[in-house]
């Protein structure tokens, strides 16, 4: 891995789970879709939504299930809805890029 350069995530993600000693600390990743952010939603509370290529935090989505319902993060606003489908059409509204969860 030493002295690669890659701009895809994906292509990231993938290179850190073929390394043994870095493995296991790698959060699980899946693509962007209403049944893969339910589910994540579901097993852990919150997932962070980054967009495939980029960098610095630009793009990043914090989203979360709790006590109000469902809601994201998306520059230094937190918007929060009743229901997982509202929250999934304004998170689409706001989403730029492809991205990964």
């Amino acid at each position: 891995m030493a002295g690669r350069q890659l701009a895809s995530k994906w292509l990231k993600t993938e290179a850190l789970l073929s390394d043994s000693r870095v493995a296991g600390y790698i959060p699980r990743t899946k693509g962007y879709n209403a049944a893969a952010l339910s589910a994540m939603l579901k097993a852990y509370g919150n997932v962070v939504i980054k967009p495939i290529v980029g960098g610095g935090g630009h793009g990043v989505i914090k989203v979360f299930r709790d006590h109000r319902g469902y809601g994201f993060t998306y520059n230094h606003s937190t918007r929060v809805y009743g229901d997982f489908g509202s929250m999934k059409r304004a998170l689409d509204r706001v989403k730029l890029k492809t991205a990964a969860i």
